[in-house]
């Protein structure tokens, strides 16, 4: 009788490890560069964010540089978002569960300023020897 009392603890105490476990979210961008030219002001591009949110009741896709951006989904399905974006800074994506407030994926858009460097030598008299 108590070899079955210690068998049943074991088995509540080893159940959670037992639990499904979530595969990470596969969050993809779409550039994950953005670079522009000393002309311009700012770097101008079409974001492109995807994410599967079959594994999660509900997940919120988050802009910190954007905090008027945040949108939730709770729909079983694959989320697809196209945002336009003007900025001289990197942008960050986050999808968050909101029940256990932790962040399930981030990724980064890079925003660089290009600038050419002039490498070729001037001689003072290029018809000389």
């Amino acid at each position: 009788m108590q070899i079955y009392k210690m068998l049943i603890l074991l088995m509540l105490v080893a159940a959670p490890g037992y639990a499904k476990q979530r595969q990470p979210l596969d969050l993809r961008t779409s550039p994950t560069t953005c670079i522009y030219e000393p002309a311009d002001a700012f770097c101008e591009f079409d974001l492109n964010i995807n994410f599967d949110t079959s594994d999660y009741d509900e997940l919120c896709l988050e802009i910190p540089q954007h905090p008027k951006f945040t949108q939730c989904f709770n729909n079983k399905n694959r989320v697809s978002k196209r945002l336009h974006f003007q900025t001289i800074s990197n942008i960050t994506i986050k999808v968050v569960d909101p029940k256990a407030q932790k962040i399930v994926a981030k990724k980064t858009v890079t925003v660089g300023q290009y600038q050419q460097k002039s490498y070729r030598v001037k001689r003072r008299f290029g018809w000389s020897l």
